[in-house]
């Protein structure tokens, strides 16, 4: 009897903390072509072939970001075409596609057999010590407005003057001057925009994240080289 006891309540507090940690979920975004890219929350996901998988994702509303790569000679661009939210359900794996034509859609959601609770986001978010707070940076929401009102601008010195003015008056993470720096096509336009935010960067150990963005290694090099000297 007290076996029998014993065993219950521990099947009892399984249950209880099964029930107070969320079972972590999957999903995959299948798309019509290879030049397609994903944000989730703000991180850039890697691409296989015509798709994007993510496992171990924390049940929620995530912010889910598709871009369109364009690829030529001499430079590389992003064009944002989706910007919205998906809802993925504890414990399941979600199935979406993305086309150009008919957009994004999803397709499927089923529930995945034997969840456990997940032990921590695998898409975390930058974390920033005592020397940055109070230094308050624009949320998701603030940001991909300007980010849009400058797509919105024809001129590669038009999306410029904005972009220098409301890096002036504001505070931005690493991964936002990377996403800044991508809204323009030349490489020196991006290296002269990643200058002028790093004094506004709150998480300057996190700047390096900013080189991806470039083409050149030269770029690369020099702006190394600029935040060294920063000191």
């Amino acid at each position: 009897m007290k076996n029998f006891i014993t065993a219950t309540v521990i099947a009892l507090l399984f249950a209880i903390e099964s029930f107070a940690h969320p079972a972590y979920s999957s999903f995959i975004v299948r798309f019509s072509h290879h030049n397609y890219s994903v944000q989730l929350n703000g991180y850039r996901l890697n691409t296989h072939g015509k798709s994007v998988y993510v496992n171990q994702l924390i049940p929620g509303r995530h912010h889910i970001r598709i871009y369109k790569e364009h690829s030529g000679a001499y430079h590389h661009h992003s064009r944002l075409v989706f910007d919205s939210y998906v809802d993925i359900h504890p414990a399941s794996h979600t199935e979406a596609r993305f086309s150009g034509k008919h957009g994004f859609r999803v397709e499927s959601i089923r529930p995945i057999a034997a969840p456990v609770p997940y032990p921590s986001p695998i898409i975390p978010r930058p974390v920033y010590h005592h020397p940055y707070y109070g230094m308050e940076v624009p949320d998701d929401e603030d940001f991909y407005n300007i980010l849009s009102v400058l797509q919105e601008q024809s001129f590669e010195s038009s999306r410029l003057e904005l972009a220098e003015n409301w890096i002036r008056n504001n505070y931005l993470t690493s991964l936002q001057v990377k996403e800044l720096m991508e809204q323009f096509d030349f490489e020196s336009t991006r290296l002269d925009i990643a200058k002028k935010s790093y004094e506004h960067t709150v998480d300057k150990n996190n700047f390096h994240i900013t080189y991806s963005a470039f083409v050149f290694d030269s770029s690369v090099k020099e702006l190394n080289r600029f935040v060294m000297m920063q000191g």
